[in-house]
């Protein structure tokens, strides 16, 4: 799997990491989600919904601490942080995975395989899930391109209810299970 996964792109897989984010990362994320770098290329959230700066900030500082745990790891190009994987919502058995790259300049690089096994590898074995989630919109090309090249299964479209996201955004839907995944080594 890692072979055909690195045929796909020129980025070098140690070129590539997953880790827990530092506080050097939280004003990167807050910029990626507040829109201070450039806007989100389709606006899928509903900002009258979205926390107030100072109050996001003070969460993802406040959560450092339990970073074994946690839902979100950042992506790093050679020692940069690039972007990030989120779990929402985790429960016992599953969760659906999200990815953000706040870096304009290493989008349609396909770094997204590489990073997407790196970050299952790290949810699957710190949560113990039965299967991952994957839910982009159906009118962002950039989020529902990247499942071509990652090895998941297509189940039927649905509405995503995320509290966050404006109503009525049709997303595909995607799945891998725990046992699928390992077997791809």
């Amino acid at each position: 799997m890692i072979e055909s996964i690195q045929k796909l792109t020129a980025i070098a897989w140690d070129d590539i990491q997953v880790r827990n984010y530092r506080s050097e990362d939280v004003e990167s994320i807050i910029d990626y989600f507040y829109e201070k770098i450039v806007p989100l290329p389709f606006r899928h959230l509903d900002i009258t919904k979205r926390l107030p700066e100072d109050e996001f900030r003070r969460n993802f500082l406040e959560k450092m601490p339990d970073q074994s745990k946690g839902a979100v790891v950042i992506v790093d190009y050679k020692g940069k942080a690039i972007g990030m994987h989120t779990l929402t919502p985790v429960l016992t058995e599953h969760a659906d995975f999200h990815a953000h790259y706040w870096d304009v300049g290493m989008r349609g690089k396909r770094i997204f395989p590489i990073a997407w096994y790196k970050a299952c590898d790290l949810f699957f074995k710190r949560f113990g899930f039965e299967r991952l989630y994957f839910k982009p919109p159906k009118d962002n090309p950039m989020s529902s391109g990247a499942c071509r090249y990652i090895p998941v299964r297509r189940l039927e479209d649905e509405v995503l209810t995320y509290p966050i996201l404006l109503p009525n955004i049709l997303a595909s839907v995607y799945e891998i299970t725990r046992e699928e995944f390992y077997a791809l080594r």
